[in-house]
């Protein structure tokens, strides 16, 4: 029996596009297949599978006081997706 699927739509920049691409094009990935990777291992953690680093999290430099507490419990602050920085 295949699975069901929904289309999900989001936006991104077209550089940040093509950038994600170069990364998950090489091992045979598509994009797609990449963001329902992130979205399986989001439900299977509970929570934002990696650490982003608040100068992407927030695109600014005040992030403590652009979003509430919470935003830091699912998202963290430390350096973007390396294994070495995550906290179990």
């Amino acid at each position: 029996m295949q699975t069901k699927t929904v289309t999900v739509t989001f936006r991104t920049e077209p550089e940040i596009k093509e950038q994600a691409e170069t990364v998950f094009n090489p091992p045979g990935l598509s994009l797609s297949s990449a963001m329902d990777m992130f979205l399986h291992q989001t439900v299977n953690e509970k929570r934002y599978p990696c650490l982003l680093d608040s100068g992407i999290a927030g695109k600014n430099t005040d992030a403590a006081t652009t979003y509430p507490a919470v935003f830091f419990e699912l998202f963290g602050t430390a350096s973007f997706c390396r294994q070495s920085d995550r906290t179990e």
